[in-house]
């Protein structure tokens, strides 16, 4: 019996270019979008219909509740939708920090904050989920 070079290279190939393929299609699947659940989708979208400016009480009644709790913090505001910490660095580059109160809801995964400034109206909506 006599060893073939071409034969065991090309077998060694096939071989080494189907485990590719398939490291390949397992590891670029797109994983399935998540469905969001009622309560998200209704709290997400009384966010995003609310207009900045708004008072505490005009934001409960068109939210529908109460918020799950209430934090006042120091913040700095960079634009409607984006805060900083007040002991950040590059939020202490931009302007020093201002007192506002957060109201903030929990629905499944999705967090709302709204942040309210001394004079009581909605300055920032920050909205995110828990992966």
């Amino acid at each position: 019996m006599r060893f073939n070079l071409k034969r065991t290279l090309c077998a060694t190939l096939a071989c080494a270019v189907c485990t590719l393929a398939f490291f390949a299609i397992q590891y670029s699947q797109i994983e399935s979008p998540r469905v969001a659940s009622a309560a998200e989708s209704s709290l997400a979208n009384a966010v995003a219909t609310l207009p900045l400016g708004s008072s505490a009480p005009e934001t409960e009644k068109h939210i529908g509740s109460h918020p799950d709790s209430t934090v006042d913090e120091d913040a700095i505001l960079v634009n409607p939708s984006c805060m900083y910490d007040a002991s950040s660095a590059q939020g202490l580059a931009i302007a020093e920090p201002q007192p506002f109160t957060f109201r903030k809801w929990k629905r499944g995964d999705l967090n709302v904050s709204l942040a309210f400034a001394s004079d009581g109206k909605i300055a920032a909506k920050l909205i995110w989920l828990d992966n």
